[in-house]
């Protein structure tokens, strides 16, 4: 994995994710993962771009993508995507569970960023197949629409 880019509504989420990793406690793990922090506007599409090409995109360019929950909506939502072409992926998308909580409570943000953290640690020693997972929700003890 070389990324993580941000999906089109979650650039905001994002930088206050990336904001706790750049505190002193946990710098040091995020600096040592290397990876690249990416928005949407640093692709070739604009905020329109359909689930099934980001969620590509992602795969070819080994970059996780990070969203927050939606439902499964088209033949071209990442639910469906990811239901369709599980066999195909190497990355896992990141979820977080409650868009209201990611928005509003700042203990939800930083339990986010650190459990995201934690799966980051994780992939680098040991990588998992998105086959067996395809979706990891956040914060841990995330559901759909905690």
């Amino acid at each position: 994995m070389r990324g993580l880019l941000a999906d089109v509504n979650f650039d905001g989420h994002f930088r206050n994710i990336i904001s706790v990793f750049r505190r002193p406690d946990w710098k040091a793990f995020w600096e040592d993962l290397n990876l690249r922090e990416m928005y949407l506007d640093e692709t070739p599409f604009d905020r329109t771009v359909a689930d099934d090409v980001l969620w590509r995109y992602c795969q070819d360019k080994q970059l996780l993508l990070l969203t927050c929950n939606r439902i499964h909506d088209g033949s071209d939502s990442l639910d469906a995507v990811i239901e369709r072409e599980i066999e195909l992926a190497v990355l896992p998308v990141f979820t977080v569970g409650s868009m209201y909580r990611i928005s509003k409570d700042w203990a939800y943000i930083e339990q986010v960023a650190i459990d995201l953290l934690d799966y980051l640690i994780q992939l680098q020693v040991s990588p998992i197949r998105s086959a067996s997972v395809g979706r990891i929700f956040l914060p841990k003890q995330a559901t759909r629409d905690s």
